[in-house]
């Protein structure tokens, strides 16, 4: 049993993968409305009415406190507008609620793109000579630990060749 934090593109699509493994998910919200694209969340209220529905949206909503001692046991959701409180058993808690990159240290030397992702090529090459990127922070579709770790791997197997050529 889950909860997800958010209602944005990020948030929905955690829910779709984790639709296929946990027992219950708590979609917590902190209006009425998602910012996610359309598609999304309409799959997700197609989910979420399904006859088996494992989901659960708490709209106008927010966690206000975890609990547990060593691991995370339960959250209590605090709903904005009541000021309602309902404390829900949890196994796990997603906060899904949107990426900024740090990169700020790097802004003026290395390519970004809009959202401040650095740019690379498919060996993880930025614009300047010599200068790799990994992770979370260079322009990707999945933003994963064991992506980040794959890059990391990309970035200094290519890095070393560069640095041997020299």
């Amino acid at each position: 049993t889950v909860a997800v934090v958010g209602g944005g593109n990020t948030a929905m699509e955690d829910i779709i993968y984790l639709s296929k493994v946990a027992k219950k998910i708590y979609v917590i919200n902190r209006s009425e409305h998602f910012r996610a694209d359309k598609i999304l969340f309409e799959a997700i209220l197609k989910l979420s009415k399904q006859e088996n529905n494992k989901i659960e949206i708490l709209t106008n909503s927010a966690v206000t406190k975890l609990f547990g001692d060593i691991l995370l046991s339960g959250v209590e959701v605090t709903n904005i507008l009541t000021n309602d409180k309902k404390q829900l058993q949890l196994d796990g808690l997603f906060v899904a609620i949107g990426r900024k990159p740090s990169t700020a240290i790097v802004k003026d030397i290395v390519e970004l793109d809009e959202l401040g992702y650095i740019k690379t090529d498919e060996h993880l090459k930025t614009n300047i000579e010599g200068v790799y990127a990994a992770g979370d922070i260079i322009v990707k579709e999945v933003r994963q630990i064991i992506t980040a770790a794959a890059d990391g791997a990309i970035a200094a197997t290519h890095a070393s060749h560069y640095i041997a050529r020299k």
